[in-house]
């Protein structure tokens, strides 16, 4: 990401993101299974907040149920693992355009 010149920050799970100092982010690359909170979880909880920061979802097991659920939820792409990284990077800059144009 930051090759792609993105400015990148990593937390080692939902409770560090949630605890975080600083602007808010972009677009938040979330893995489905996180240590204490799901990725899932956790983005449901930010849009209950109402936190519409545009999320992306990768995971390392195909999973139509947890797809289903983050589509519904909003999330701008849910990729399997492996996967090219031209599709996350496609992925990212379509959240980021989206983020800066009114969802309807």
């Amino acid at each position: 990401m930051k090759a792609a010149g993105y400015r990148v920050e990593a937390f080692a799970s939902a409770r560090d993101f949630l605890e975080r100092k600083g602007p808010p982010p972009g677009c938040l690359l979330l893995d489905v299974s996180m240590p204490g909170q799901t990725g899932l979880r956790l983005h449901d909880d930010l849009r209950a907040r109402g936190d519409d920061t545009p999320v992306i979802f990768i995971t390392g097991h195909a999973d139509a149920a947890a797809a289903d659920h983050a589509a519904k939820a909003g999330a701008y792409g849910f990729l399997t693992k492996p996967f090219e990284e031209s599709a996350l990077l496609s992925a990212i800059e379509r959240a980021m355009a989206n983020a800066s144009s009114p969802r309807k």
